[in-house]
């Protein structure tokens, strides 16, 4: 008897377990399957005509493709996915090839000083039958030549983030990093105390080649007032986390009395345990161009002031919508940017994050095999 009641136990937990099981299951699918529906939805970007200036950009609604079964395969060229921005590239270009039931194989060059190796990679994926490529150059000029020998082909190449400067890009999903990094020079003239006027900034761009990083130097240092800030040194380096700690060690040891650091994502990042580490009396605000996972973290924990968002998740998304666009012969924005978001303490909870981080959990990605939705 006691036996039998103890089966009878055993099956009622075992029911219990499934069942729960199953709502658990259930609820993660309608969250996955929401959080990916919502970044479906149309969003704002800015669009430029083909040799139009940007006088000539309009505000549009931007909705992406709908899923059908596609025959494509995109190759997608990174620098590096050695931080959370690429993670978030990343991710917008794979959930992407998924809604539209393409192939994707990426690579990424493993730093900026790889532009062989990045050529290389692409026109291996080419020779396995790419018919598009979706690039982010690790400089300006360095795959010019491909891409017109790949145009000359038939095979479009979408810029995507860094700047490409070929006339022969398809296409550009890119934002201006000179807005980027003139958002951040206004921010901190804005929020300047009397008692820091002028103040004195430290400023790392990034890497010195990189497209987005000769744009961003120039905006922000164009914008920057002399009369209220001073940029009283700047290093220039890939963004990796040794390098930019290397950068800011050798700044903090050689300057005192400085009130900002100013820079790339990864400098920021690394900033936040340098200074309440090794230099906690130093009363040093630090703010970035761009946003990231740990920039948006900081910025949430006070640690961070604050910085714009080019949002890397859509860019990613734009620059596959583009590339199947262009493939299918469907009207397609010559240069399509989200808008440019400047992000504090006072917004962070009302930007949706969809635009710009990848989900938690999410793990590189390289192959795409046509899924649906």
């Amino acid at each position: 008897m006691v036996v039998f009641f103890r089966k009878i136990e055993f099956q009622i937990s075992c029911r219990v377990i499934f069942a729960y099981g199953v709502i658990l299951a259930a609820i993660c699918l309608h969250i996955a399957f929401s959080t990916s529906a919502y970044a479906q939805h149309p969003f704002q970007v800015m669009v430029k005509a083909n040799g139009s200036g940007d006088a000539a950009r309009t505000q549009q609604t931007y909705t992406l493709l709908p899923y059908k079964d596609r025959d494509w395969t995109v190759c997608v060229s990174l620098p590096h996915i050695k931080d959370s921005y690429w993670l978030a590239v990343n991710y917008g270009v794979t959930d992407q090839a998924k809604h539209l039931g393409i192939n994707m194989r990426l690579s990424h060059a493993g730093g900026y000083d790889n532009i062989e190796l990045q050529k290389q990679q692409i026109l291996e994926c080419v020779a396995h039958g790419g018919n598009a490529v979706v690039a982010a150059s690790v400089t300006r000029d360095g795959l010019n030549s491909l891409v017109e020998t790949l145009a000359k082909r038939g095979i479009p190449t979408v810029d995507l983030v860094n700047g490409i400067s070929s006339p022969a890009v398809a296409a550009h999903a890119t934002v201006d990093y000179g807005e980027m990094g003139r958002n951040v020079a206004v921010y901190i003239t804005r929020n300047l105390t009397h008692a820091q006027s002028p103040a004195k900034l430290a400023w790392l761009p990034g890497p010195y080649l990189a497209g987005w990083v000769q744009d961003g130097n120039k905006g922000f240092r164009e914008t920057l007032p002399q009369q209220a800030a001073q940029i009283v040194t700047s290093g220039y380096g890939d963004t990796g986390r040794q390098e930019q700690r290397r950068l800011l060690l050798d700044i903090l040891k050689n300057q005192s009395n400085l009130n900002f650091i100013v820079g790339n994502a990864v400098a920021a990042e690394v900033a936040v345990p340098l200074l309440r580490n090794e230099y906690p009396n130093q009363n040093i605000q630090i703010l970035s161009y761009y946003l990231t996972a740990g920039v948006y973290r900081g910025i949430k924990r006070g640690q961070i002031l604050a910085a714009p968002t080019d949002s890397p998740v859509l860019q990613g998304r734009i620059a596959i919508d583009q590339a199947i666009r262009i493939l299918e012969k469907q009207p397609y924005g010559y240069h399509v940017s989200p808008v440019i978001h400047m992000i504090d303490e006072r917004n962070l909870d009302t930007y949706p994050r969809s635009h710009s981080l990848a989900p938690s959990g999410f793990r590189p990605t390289f192959v795409v095999h046509g899924a649906g939705p």
